[in-house]
């Protein structure tokens, strides 16, 4: 789920900078990756230094995930982004999008520059002191979450003069937050490593069994600290394998039992629930950011 194949230049969708339709593409897009300090790499999967345009307007298919995202745009894109049903939803200046159990659709256009940070549940857990289950398919923003102490770090961001230093930024501000809230080290955290080990093909009344606690417990840590259920997170993160592996030439078949569904129905019910598309629709499509949405081309104008 949390593999280095989720970073990569793709990240926000710089689709164009192979050569093809390049003249739709007025200046060159650049993303940075960043690793964090050793000691962060359990809870901060990257930081991402992007600096883009895009001269025309492109919609992506944001696609069920379990990673926390901070975007603190410096300058911020044409951003619209509604529900699959066509619910436009609210702006946000600097937004923390938190995991997802449900597709989401987004446009965007025009100069973008921005850090991202990606964070897995438990350290978003740690770094905001807040139920996951509030972040748990919403977006909120950052000031928000840490008042003043996240707008001083937000301009110390902006004063920082390469990638490199805004990644040390970044490093400091979650050190210190991390060292007054240190991530516990127990049920969930044993849990979540289990999921993310069967990439999602475990029983959750045997976990709960395995861990010696009762499914309700669980569930409830899960709402907690997730902020999904751990069927529900099980869920994601076996679509995901499942999303990984149509990348390949495997027939949905084959994918079907490596990833541990009953059949190929099966497997074509939770495409369709996590992902609005059909399989034939999903694999025809191009997967960005390690399997985080999907480009569907450009808006309708």
């Amino acid at each position: 789920m949390f593999g280095d194949e989720m970073f990569g230049d793709e990240m926000f969708g710089d689709e164009a900078n192979d050569g093809t339709d390049s003249e739709q593409w007025k200046l060159p897009s650049t993303t940075a990756f960043h690793l964090p300090q050793r000691n962060l790499r359990q809870y901060v999967l990257g930081y991402f230094d992007l600096d883009s345009v895009q001269t025309r307007t492109v919609r992506r298919r944001l696609l069920p995930h379990l990673l926390v995202t901070v975007l603190i745009d410096f300058i911020p894109p044409r951003r619209r982004i509604e529900s699959v049903d066509g619910v436009v939803e609210p702006s946000i200046r600097l937004p923390v999008n938190g995991p997802r159990d449900r597709p989401q659709i987004f446009e965007q256009s025009g100069r973008h520059r921005a850090v991202c940070v990606d964070l897995t549940p438990l350290g978003a857990y740690a770094l905001f002191g807040i139920p996951m289950r509030e972040l748990a398919n919403a977006s909120v923003d950052f000031t928000d979450l840490l008042g003043n102490e996240g707008r001083f770090f937000v301009e110390r961001l902006a004063d920082a003069g390469t990638g490199a230093d805004r990644a040390r930024v970044v490093d400091a501000m979650i050190s210190a937050r991390m060292a007054r809230s240190e991530p516990s080290v127990g049920l969930v955290d044993h849990a979540w490593r289990q999921v993310n080990r069967t990439a999602g093909a475990i029983r959750i009344g045997a976990l709960a069994d395995r861990l010696g606690v009762s499914r309700r417990h669980l569930e409830k840590q899960f709402d907690e600290r997730i902020g999904l259920s751990p069927k529900a997170a099980a869920r994601v993160v076996r679509f995901q394998r499942a999303l990984a592996l149509a990348e390949s030439d495997k027939p949905w078949s084959e994918i079907a039992s490596i990833c541990g569904y009953t059949d190929q129905s099966h497997l074509s019910r939770e495409v369709r629930d996590l992902s609005g598309l059909t399989p034939g629709r999903l694999r025809g499509r191009a997967i960005a950011a390690g399997g985080r949405f999907l480009v569907e081309g450009d808006a309708p104008g």
